[in-house]
């Protein structure tokens, strides 16, 4: 059964064990971003690299203690706003594509945690709450492997819309 349309969080190492099949187009981050804001060609299948390193290098750029990672957090925030706003989301709707992101280190616990890998020992450094990045993160399966997976709505659209509480 081919995945649903809607963005994935992968690990690399289930792309790279063929736990998740790999989509013909690969994409930057930045690539798959303009092409969404700026009516580029979006493919049906997308494999988008380079936001784990991306965040990586804006937590050393700022220091990699408390500093560094506000500084992520706000990257996350935007792009996570970029993916989501009305146009986009239009967009997205439309054309549904199936958009797997690949992260180097991904755990799934009490929250979907993300970030890299610091060579040479390989020991993970969590940059990320995947759930600050795609809202209604939820787990779903892959070859057998469990994988990160929200829809293109955000949470209260799934509530019918903008609900005032008061």
């Amino acid at each position: 059964m081919p995945p649903s349309p809607g963005f994935y969080a992968v690990e690399k190492s289930q792309v790279q064990r063929r736990i998740v099949a790999r989509p013909k187009e690969t994409m930057s981050v930045i690539s798959f971003l303009r092409a969404l804001m700026h009516g580029g060609r979006l493919p049906k299948e997308a494999l988008v690299t380079g936001l784990d390193r991306m965040l990586y290098h804006v937590y050393r750029l700022h220091g990699e203690g408390a500093a560094g990672r506000e500084a992520v957090q706000q990257v996350v925030n935007a792009l996570s706003r970029s993916l989501y706003n009305p146009q986009a989301r239009n967009r997205l709707l439309t054309e549904s594509p199936v958009v797997l992101f690949t992260l180097e280190y991904i755990e799934h616990g009490e929250r979907w945690k993300a970030g890299v890998r610091i060579r040479p020992r390989n020991e993970p450094l969590e940059l990320f709450w995947l759930e600050q990045f795609l809202p209604r993160c939820e787990v779903t399966e892959m070859g057998g492997e469990s994988v990160c997976y929200s829809q293109f709505r955000r949470r209260r659209e799934a509530w019918g819309g903008n609900r005032h509480v008061g």
